[in-house]
């Protein structure tokens, strides 16, 4: 989600950091995590946990013909 910043699939990610930004063969030191949903019915239990933690900063979610996730929730990533 986060507004569909990275359309690739999970094993394209390693791929476009090697050659696209930043490039020049750059190899992450780390361990990245796959792509999941933050917000709706297939959200990972880790934004789950994280959205809990926190008070929503605000009552506005926003405009729902701008999110493309079910079901909306006032803690939900925007």
């Amino acid at each position: 989600q986060f507004g569909k910043q990275e359309p690739g699939e999970n094993s394209e990610i390693p791929l476009t950091l090697k050659y696209v930004r930043p490039g020049g063969g750059c190899v992450p030191n780390f361990q990245l995590f796959e792509k999941g949903d933050v917000n709706g019915e297939k959200e990972q239990k880790f934004y789950t946990f994280l959205k809990n933690a926190c008070p929503p900063t605000s009552e506005l979610l926003g405009s729902p013909d701008r999110l493309f996730w079910e079901p909306m929730k006032i803690h939900d990533i925007r």
